[in-house]
């Protein structure tokens, strides 16, 4: 479940903050998949996704990121992620190759 995105400055600058948290999965998806667009839509200069509180996500997460990631690209607006990556997430972002595509940080 994600709780809602508040605009914090991160360390590096101005971005909006999403911190999605437990499981990520086609029923749980959904508030994640809402946030990342209020995120793209918003006046922060860049979205920022702090993955490291996931501690499970299917085809639901992979498909979510990929698609905010192609959304954000088509609009111009930087979409980074922070971490560390829980195993599990990590091992899906592996096999899918969406580790080639995203700059994602280190596993846990």
């Amino acid at each position: 479940m994600t709780h809602p995105g508040q605009p914090k400055p991160p360390q590096e600058g101005n971005a909006y903050l999403i911190t999605p948290r437990g499981e990520i999965d086609n029923d749980t998806a959904a508030p994640l998949r809402q946030e990342l667009l209020q995120a793209l839509h918003s006046p922060q200069p860049s979205t920022l996704v702090d993955l490291s509180q996931i501690t499970f996500g299917d085809t639901a997460l992979l498909n979510t990121i990929l698609q905010a990631h192609q959304d954000h690209t088509a609009h111009g607006k930087p979409l980074r992620f922070s971490g560390p990556l829980h195993r599990h997430v990590a091992r899906l972002l592996h096999i899918s190759r969406a580790d080639t595509v995203l700059d994602l940080p280190p596993t846990d």
